[in-house]
């Protein structure tokens, strides 16, 4: 169901193509869709809104485009079965709890491009054991403080690697609460399935 005027499309299902007419993933638009395992979201999509993909508890492979922006508010949360996400180098704002609960991740890469991240994006992903940002400079957060990006318990950071550009390896060592990743080691050393562009695949 897409509403023509705004380019947004308002409902999807498990057998949803998104067409390249379509700008905007609008509020709600898959919220509770139990049979979508993937989606890919094409390049003219420039916002996914709010709960967009919330409760997609079989989702495990999502590839977002380039011309994404925004992904707004507890946009895939809970989306209990991804293993990692990549997000791409065009996305310059993650809302807050966008990908809180989603409890199965292992990996999540952040681009390049990244300028704010809100607090609790990663609450409760208390499985991830790599995490890759390609941000030269530290993404800020909007409201709050940085610090609740990954949730209030950092402590869980010492076990999980954090790959950054090399030149940024100190700033991010002495920036909470990048600084309570146990090991931060150079982009080039990062594995090579932590920066797939389709999630919960490998090469």
């Amino acid at each position: 169901l897409i509403e023509t005027p705004s380019n947004t499309l308002l409902l999807g299902c498990q057998n949803t193509t998104i067409p390249s007419t379509v700008t905007t993933i609008g509020f709600q638009a898959f919220r509770w869709c139990k049979g979508l395992t993937s989606i890919t979201i094409p390049d003219n999509v420039q916002e996914i809104h709010g709960y967009a993909f919330r409760y997609c508890n079989n989702l495990t492979s999502v590839k977002i485009g380039a011309g994404v922006k925004t992904i707004a508010y507890a946009a895939f949360n809970q989306c209990e079965s991804l293993t990692s996400i990549n997000i791409p180098d065009n996305v310059e704002v993650i809302e807050s709890e966008a990908f809180s609960w989603c409890q199965k991740l292992t990996t999540i890469t952040i681009g390049s491009g990244i300028k704010s991240i809100y607090p609790y994006v990663f609450n409760f992903c208390n499985q991830f054991k790599t995490v890759i940002c390609k941000a030269v400079n530290l993404p800020k957060s909007a409201e709050y403080s940085e610090d609740y990006i990954f949730g209030n318990d950092l402590t869980r950071l010492a076990d999980v690697n954090l790959y950054v550009p090399a030149e940024s390896i100190e700033l991010y060592k002495t920036t909470s609460p990048w600084s309570y990743f146990g090991t931060i080691l150079p982009l080039d050393q990062a594995p090579s399935d932590g920066v797939e562009n389709i999630c919960g695949t490998t090469a």
